[in-house]
């Protein structure tokens, strides 16, 4: 079982930017792992994992109240990959958490292979999920997405391995392999075009330098700032129209993320305390945003393009679990931070930004519905717990 556990650790960091496959396996694995050791008492349980069960039982509190049973029961289903990821990062044995620089290697060389493939579709405007390798679409027209089937879930995985990279060039070993890996995974951020995830990134830069300097700070976010002005000054004219219109309502993204937060609001107000039931936001969602329909318009089609979400993770809680629900996924989170806060190693400053990359991308992103972000955020939120128990946490 050591073995088994150590290769499927290794296994995750090598393949998890490559393969969505090979990061279920994976954490399925780790997960059942975890349990093992929790029926043999063999790992402590703490308040991180109790509150987990919490927010997790909310969830099957909402299902009892639901008019869709059967929906809000595979709605808890969705749930897995946080809940897998969570437990395979909580059960890790000492002999896994000593190899953490291994596994950034691991991490990095995966990221390298990513930042090829995000480059030929950046490139080649191809999307190896619907096209051929040369699609001939003008450069940049097109979102980067790497292996994955959407440009945000690439944006929110490969930030949160960015993080982690800089983590240990900060404060471990500044190994070529990392530097080159993170260099990468920048890459690949940039080139997903995700406009949200870089003003995160940004955000979480001071989280993350803490407990350097002042001066690594400043320099970090100068830096930052400089290498976004030179990324827009060469970008092609779809990369530039992306940029201006952020903020304005003349862009169908930016309009359909407010009228998705109204109109949500609004669902959330109906069934304010246990909500509509996990994963019956689709089906009931239609009536609140069709008044919002034709404030939502895009070069090639007026009305909303995402029907499942709110592009909102707290939101989504909201709606479909009530105020109880979001209340324990809040406690869970609260109590995460402060045990990493209270941590006595360095290596908390790269969990904490972790959890705000994650945490504030959820702003405007679903990503708790997002299975492969969610399932590495919560993997690195139960690893932080799991080194800080074995003291093999340095860097």
């Amino acid at each position: 079982m050591p073995n088994a556990e150590l290769f499927l650790f290794y296994l995750y960091g090598a393949g998890s930017p490559l393969s969505i496959f090979v990061q279920n396996l994976c954490l399925a694995a780790l997960f059942i792992f975890c349990i093992v050791k929790l029926a043999a008492k063999k790992i402590p349980v703490n308040r991180q994992l109790i509150f987990f069960f919490i927010f997790i039982v909310t969830q099957l509190v909402s299902v009892f109240f639901s008019a869709d049973t059967h929906a809000a029961l595979k709605g808890v289903r969705d749930w897995w990959a946080l809940a897998a990821g969570f437990m395979a990062g909580y059960g890790l044995s000492p002999y896994c958490v000593e190899k953490l620089p291994k596994f950034r290697a691991f991490l990095a060389i995966g990221s390298l292979f990513a930042a090829a493939m995000a480059v030929v579709e950046f490139l080649f405007g191809t999307n190896f999920h619907k096209q051929r390798l040369f699609s001939k679409r003008p450069i940049g027209s097109d979102p980067s997405t790497g292996f994955f089937s959407h440009h945000l879930t690439f944006a929110g995985f490969m930030g949160i391995i960015l993080l982690f990279l800089l983590a240990g060039i900060i404060y471990g070993e500044r190994k070529k392999i990392l530097v080159a890996g993170a260099s990468a995974a920048m890459l690949c951020l940039l080139l997903s075009q995700s406009r949200g995830y870089l003003l995160v990134m940004i955000l979480c830069l001071p989280v993350l330098l803490y407990g350097s300097s002042k001066r690594h700070i400043l320099k970090a976010l100068a830096s930052a700032a400089a290498i976004l002005i030179v990324v827009f000054i060469v970008s092609p004219r779809h990369v530039k129209e992306r940029a201006f219109n952020l903020f304005s309502m003349k862009n169908g993204s930016f309009a359909e993320r407010v009228y998705l937060f109204r109109s949500g609001m609004e669902m959330a107000a109906v069934k304010p305390v246990f909500g509509w039931g996990p994963g019956c936001y689709t089906a009931n969602s239609k009536e609140f945003r069709d008044k919002y329909n034709d404030r939502v318009v895009y070069p090639h089609k007026v009305g909303f393009n995402t029907e499942c979400h709110t592009h909102n993770s707290y939101l989504m809680v909201l709606v479909e679990s009530g105020i109880v629900g979001l209340a324990g996924y809040l406690a869970f989170i609260a109590v995460l931070l402060l045990s990493i806060i209270k941590s006595g190693s360095p290596s908390k400053w790269g969990f904490l930004a972790i959890c705000c990359y994650f945490l504030l991308g959820g702003l405007f992103e679903y990503n708790l519905g997002d299975a492969e972000v969610a399932g590495l955020f919560a993997f690195f939120a139960g690893l932080a717990r799991s080194a800080e128990r074995s003291g093999a946490d340095k860097g």
